[in-house]
């Protein structure tokens, strides 16, 4: 129930402490309405998977984005 009530506040985010690629990733995501798969980012930024992986780990660690497992691959949802 506390979940439901987090992603109903419509969190702003607070791109000024982000880099430029973490900001690029946001960008991706809300032009795809929230969510994207971590492949297709990958192919945008053309970067590779540890790089890839290592930019949704600290876009996680604040509260970001999240992952989610969709079979072979992840989709990236942004947080709100």
């Amino acid at each position: 129930m506390r979940r439901i009530k987090e992603k109903k506040a419509n969190r702003k985010i607070d791109t000024s402490k982000l880099d430029s690629e973490e900001k690029k990733v946001v960008g991706i995501l809300m032009r795809e309405n929230g969510a994207f798969f971590q492949s297709s980012l990958m192919e945008e930024l053309e970067v590779g998977k540890v790089k890839m992986t290592r930019l949704m780990d600290k876009l996680e660690a604040k509260q970001i984005i999240e992952r989610k497992r969709r079979g072979m691959n992840n989709i990236i949802i942004l947080q709100k």
